[in-house]
């Protein structure tokens, strides 16, 4: 990554959601969404179009299927009919007076009639009994409950076949616990010698032949009417109900009989149809994000090297504004800093106004150049006299400005990076005036500092990063009820020296402690919240090699930075 990129991740990192690349974000998605919307539109409508077709088809061919199986039954009930009615005994016994008739040729008969309902029903798994009525006589031939008609065990039948006018009617009754269709048929209709074939039809026969037509998405309802009374219907579901709720609906009238049947289908086409768009949507919708991410990216790469190189002289020779404002991005932090320098003093203003009229023209040639770190440190000498002659008084704005003048002529100062722990010490105690200021003498601290390394050489700007992470990560969460507190040491361990950076706070959670363990591991200074130790370590590591650097250890009461580097005396 070059140093470009990583400074253009910096200044997302640092404005987030209110970064310029945010804003290119936004509009690059609004308008990559009307094509995607388009595209979704499409691909959902066709795909719905698809699955009612499909869905029709097969509701059809369910339908096709349940019709085939009551005309089949329909039709086996036929020949049974025709071959009952052209039996002598069958019609010997609707027309033989049995009160006066031979008793043995009526026992024959009987038996002959039980004998061909045995043989029809073995013969055929639809039927579950076949009853004969004589009209005549007024009684009812059963193979298990023979019996005069007022005395029989089931007259759903009859109460049926009267209520139609003693015509050919179907109905729906029990036997024995268990459902059948009825089906009554007249012989030697409007006779003195009339009677009535009643065939019993297994419910679950039908139900086993149709109801294998539902899934989990699918659901069939299919019904046998007389008229407007239900004779069968598949799972005992309502008419009216499956007639409310179907998507298509199928009927067919069985010739010969005052019956017809009748399909509902119902179906959640949308529920099937999002189904089946899954497996190519989300995919699809990864794809779009992530394009859309990659093209507002670019779109915001070419404009961002200047913004970046810009933000990056700001920050090389002022440290802008600390107060960000709800809306606050990058346009505002290079305007913030312009008008801060305009605001020290007339000098400044001057400046800056021949600068920004040569940014317009030749792209910041006046950022080009180096700030020199005595302009800064005369200016802020500038606007602390100014503040004292205002206020008549020192202040804690007189304090910050001083110590910040001293830091900004030491931290700007890039030919020695080498000084003594007693300098750093200095440097770092400045650095924290500042903060007990700014935090309202919120925490103490505590120097614990060996007399014997005082001459000793360190790096330059070690301790300041990690008391920054101590005051900002360490002890601003802790409770109001307990106060924060930072132990600074220097001492001597072996040969090497030490300085550990100790707060009270609640540590680090163990998620975040591996990340930066690994990166105290690696050579690369991430940006991140924790840069400081990051970038301490690896200044340290390149330095003086890799058996030096800096040390985490934490608990739930504190954490504690140490950073180890070799021995080197003053020459």
């Amino acid at each position: 990554m070059t140093g470009t990129q990583k400074s253009i991740w910096k200044l997302i990192k640092q404005f987030r959601f209110n970064s310029i690349f945010f804003s290119y974000l936004k509009y690059t998605l609004l308008l990559l969404s009307v094509p995607f919307t388009i595209i979704t539109i499409f691909i959902s409508l066709n795909t719905y179009l698809n699955v009612r077709t499909e869905t029709e088809d097969r509701s059809f061919q369910v339908s096709e299927r349940s019709r085939y199986v009551f005309e089949d039954i329909f039709n086996s009930i036929d020949e049974l009919y025709h071959q009952f009615t052209s039996n002598k005994e069958t019609l010997y016994l609707i027309t033989a007076d049995t009160t006066n008739t031979d008793t043995y040729k009526l026992k024959q008969s009987v038996s002959s009639f039980y004998d061909r309902v045995h043989s029809a029903i073995s013969g055929s798994n639809i039927l579950d009994s076949i009853y004969l009525y004589s009209e005549r006589n007024s009684y009812v031939y059963a193979t298990d409950s023979s019996n005069e008609l007022g005395k029989f065990s089931n007259l759903d039948w009859y109460r049926e076949y009267i209520s139609q006018g003693k015509n050919n009617t179907i109905c729906h009754m029990e036997i024995n616990g268990n459902g059948v269709i009825s089906i009554v048929m007249n012989i030697y209709a409007e006779s003195k010698h009339s009677g009535v074939l009643v065939f019993n039809i297994s419910k679950s026969y039908i139900d086993a032949a149709i109801s294998d037509f539902e899934t989990s998405n699918i659901t069939y309802s299919a019904f046998l009417m007389n008229g407007k009374k239900t004779a069968y219907s598949l799972n005992e579901k309502i008419f009216s109900e499956a007639e409310n709720e179907s998507l298509f609906s199928y009927t067919h009238n069985i010739t010969g009989y005052p019956a017809s049947y009748k399909g509902f289908f119902k179906c959640n086409i949308g529920k099937i149809a999002l189904k089946r768009m899954l497996p190519i949507a989300v995919p699809y919708f990864i794809f779009t994000i992530i394009s859309i991410i990659f093209v507002a990216f670019m779109c915001s790469l070419k404009f961002y090297r200047s913004i970046s190189d810009i933000i990056t002289i700001f920050e090389t020779v002022t440290t802008g504004t600390d107060i960000y404002s709800e809306n606050f991005n990058e346009l505002h932090y290079i305007n913030d800093n312009i008008v801060n320098m305009l605001l020290h003093s007339q000098q400044v203003e001057n400046d800056l106004v021949i600068r920004l009229s040569e940014l317009k023209k030749a792209q910041s040639i006046a950022l080009q150049t180096q700030m020199n770190p005595h302009f800064l440190f005369n200016t802020l000498n500038l606007v602390n006299t100014i503040i004292i002659e205002d206020c008549g008084r020192d202040t804690d704005a007189v304090i910050i400005i001083n110590t910040l003048a001293n830091l900004l002529n030491s931290s700007l100062d890039t030919k020695t990076y080498i000084v003594t722990v007693e300098s750093e010490l200095d440097y770092a105690k400045k650095y924290i005036d500042i903060e007990l200021i700014r935090n309202d003498y919120n925490f103490i601290i505590d120097w614990d500092i060996s007399p014997d390394v005082l001459q000793y050489k360190t790096l330059k700007m070690i301790l300041q990063p990690i008391l920054e992470n101590a005051v900002f990560h360490g002890i601003r969460n802790i409770t109001k009820d307990k106060i924060g507190k930072i132990s600074v040491r220097a001492y001597l361990e072996n040969k090497d020296l030490v300085f550990s950076v100790t707060d009270n706070g609640e540590g680090i959670k163990k998620d975040i402690l591996e990340q930066l363990t690994a990166k105290l591991s690696s050579n690369e200074i991430a940006e991140t919240k924790h840069i400081g130790i990051a970038n301490v370590n690896s200044r340290i590591r390149l330095i003086y090699g890799d058996e030096y650097g800096c040390n985490i250890s934490t608990s739930s009461s504190g954490t504690t930075i140490a950073i180890k580097q070799p021995v080197r005396e003053i020459d």
